[in-house]
């Protein structure tokens, strides 16, 4: 997993939902469009196979997150990510977002959303949109 003493992980990082795509990767099994007649939900991970085999790997998408009472997204170098959220606060855009830049600071200390506003609306749309399509619901005007 590292090359040139660097992680390839650190730019790339994995996350829980890439193990099936990757054991998908590995061993050539198809992902199903159906089961028992109802349609299945595309699958969201992406294969790390290429960092087992010490190659370089390169996410396509971002990472979606929600967890407890937030959420986040990681797209390259940019964390957005939010402590409070609700249904409400996602379908009215009414969430308050931070971001940091991962390789600068990986702790995430410096809160750039004020910096960055561009950065922040576009990764929060891309966020909502993924919410609001995992969950299937509808978004407020």
């Amino acid at each position: 997993m590292f090359k040139n003493g660097k992680s390839l992980i650190k730019k790339n990082p994995i996350h829980f939902k890439d193990v099936m795509a990757t054991l998908r990767d590995i061993t050539g099994a198809a992902y199903p469009e159906t089961f028992n007649n109802q349609k299945v939900k595309p699958m969201q991970g992406e294969s790390f196979l290429p960092i087992l085999l010490g190659e370089e790997f390169k996410r396509q998408k971002p990472l979606f997150f929600e967890f407890a009472r937030g959420g986040a997204i990681r797209d390259g170098k940019w964390k957005l990510v939010s402590k409070s959220l609700s249904k409400k606060k996602v379908t009215t855009n009414a969430i308050e977002w931070e971001l940091y830049n991962i390789d600068k600071d990986l702790t995430e200390t410096e809160d750039l959303s004020q910096q960055f506003p561009e950065k922040v609306k576009q990764l929060s749309q891309a966020w909502q949109q993924w919410y609001i399509s995992s969950y299937g619901i509808t978004k407020s005007k």
